[in-house]
């Protein structure tokens, strides 16, 4: 079965933390890697901690050679839907084994209460015979790598709090202000006249700073909003997809359909049905 995409009320470049705490996550990430002997990566649900890529993705060559191979779906669907969608609600994580026979320690992390993402340690090599590459080391035993589990643990409790030590945004950040607004009202026909009335600026002015902080169109971007928040709908409640498609602003629901389906590559109803098949 063809695993759901994880919906996320609002992931579009959320806010990062600011300069010095992303030094601190940078160096507890690197820290924590010396001490565990393990490589630790965080997948960052958020967009908050700002770490570059290198501590966002499993780059030792086990990994890098299976994800070349397999062009990366299979470590995609695993790593960040299947594993996410298992431990967003185990707190202790866990020592798993990866579709490649590659052991790893993965944790969930917390920041005030809302899940911020999974935070990996390894792969180390656990298996049968030699390991796959020369850069996997081989734990003593079961022992050590449950002992480090609560270290990590330990780890991802740091990192959340961490992550919580600003809110997710402050006044005078336009980013969440512009997301903020759309969320408000998004069973109203806005408009980028909306928009700038909001933000006190002219509507020109609104559209060039839509494109600088999202990438995209000031439609283009209410649009992603919508449909994230109907996706949100589908797993949270039982509402009709008639009513959720009007909730979040759609007029004809054949259109909401065929728009859906273009973002998360399902239809609303087996989008629905596969979530709660997976649970």
């Amino acid at each position: 079965m063809q695993l759901y995409k994880i919906p996320l009320r609002f992931p579009i470049h959320m806010s990062t933390v600011d300069e010095q705490v992303q030094d601190r996550i940078h160096k507890l990430m690197e820290d924590g890697s010396k001490i565990l002997g393990l490589r630790l990566v965080f997948h960052d649900r958020l967009w908050r901690s700002g770490l570059c890529h290198e501590w966002r993705h499993h780059n030792q060559k086990a990994c890098t050679k299976n994800m070349v191979k397999d062009q990366t779906e299979t470590c995609f669907s695993y790593c960040m839907q299947e594993v996410h969608r298992e431990l967003i609600d185990n707190p202790e994580g866990r020592i798993q084994t990866c579709p490649w026979g590659l052991t790893e320690i993965a944790i969930p992390v917390y920041m005030g209460g809302v899940f911020a993402g999974i935070l990996y340690a390894g792969p180390c090599w656990f298996g049968q015979g030699e390991p796959p590459q020369d850069d996997v080391i081989i734990p003593p035993s079961m022992a050590w790598l449950e002992e480090r589990q609560t270290m990590v643990g330990a780890i991802a409790t740091q990192l959340g709090n961490l992550l919580k030590g600003l809110p997710f945004y402050t006044p005078s950040d336009r980013r969440q202000r512009i997301l903020d607004f759309m969320a408000e009202n998004l069973d109203k026909k806005l408009s980028i006249n909306d928009l700038a009335i909001e933000l006190d600026l002219s509507p020109s002015r609104a559209g060039h700073v839509i494109k600088e902080l999202f990438e995209m169109t000031f439609p283009q971007l209410l649009k992603s909003v919508r449909l994230q928040e109907a996706a949100h709908l589908l797993t949270s409640t039982d509402r009709s997809i008639a009513d959720i498609s009007g909730q979040v602003g759609f007029t004809q629901q054949n259109y909401f359909s065929n728009q859906f389906m273009q973002m998360f590559e399902v239809s609303p109803r087996e989008y629905r049905k596969q979530y709660i098949s997976s649970i």
